[in-house]
């Protein structure tokens, strides 16, 4: 035993030193774990981020369509069949906007078997194609593009036959023939075809709807 071993007031021996890769190891071990966490703290922040950017277009996708609903327009056509006598009938063909919005009309078509006419003209025409049916122009709406206000019941033609020429079967079955196909669009710039056969359809390939004018 050296004596140095027994001096009490010998100064102790430090602690063994850690070897230097352990220690290297240890820091890098703690910059790792720093990484991860900055690394998360981003990809919530982007998550958040992305949730927000959805609910704020699912926000916007419904103010537009709330807005679009709370000007819809709904343009139909209606037959309305008067009898004004024994031998006498009368037929006024209207397009009617029963929408809760204004109806921008682009496009107006009036057909008689397909063949296009004028409102003006359409008894000559049903005269000339079906003889034996006597009808008379009583009323007439040249018509082609406008505004249809909400609850407007505009009257394109109103024609009058003669039942002794012609029963109300054939004059009925005569009016089945006259159609009117008829291109429109809401305030947004949304548009519609009209056809007498099923629901007004959206389209992309109305006209652009004519200049607001007076009457």
């Amino acid at each position: 035993m050296e004596p140095s071993d027994l001096d009490p007031s010998a100064e102790p021996a430090p602690p063994p030193a850690q070897p230097a890769s352990k220690k290297r190891r240890l820091e890098l071990d703690r910059s790792d774990v720093i990484a991860l966490i900055a690394l998360a703290i981003s990809l919530v922040g982007t998550l958040v981020a992305m949730k927000e950017t959805r609910i704020l277009q699912e926000q916007q996708s419904l103010m537009v369509a709330q807005q679009s609903a709370s000007v819809l327009p709904y343009v139909n056509t209606n037959k309305q069949f008067e009898l004004r006598s024994d031998t006498a009938v009368r037929v006024a063909l209207s397009v009617v906007n029963s929408g809760v919005g204004p109806a921008l009309v682009s496009e107006m078509r009036l057909t008689l078997d397909d063949r296009p006419v004028r409102a003006d003209s359409l008894a000559a025409a049903i005269r000339e194609r079906y003889p034996e049916v006597a009808a008379t122009q009583v009323r007439s709406n040249t018509m082609e593009a406008g505004v249809l206000p909400v609850d407007a019941d505009v009257v394109l033609a109103t024609l009058e036959f003669d039942l002794r020429r012609a029963g109300f079967a054939a004059v009925s079955g005569v009016m089945d023939r006259v159609r009117v196909d008829i291109c429109y669009c809401n305030v947004y710039g949304s548009c519609w075809k009209y056809r007498e056969e099923g629901w007004n359809e959206a389209t992309d390939d109305c006209p652009a709807p004519m200049q607001i004018q007076g009457d």
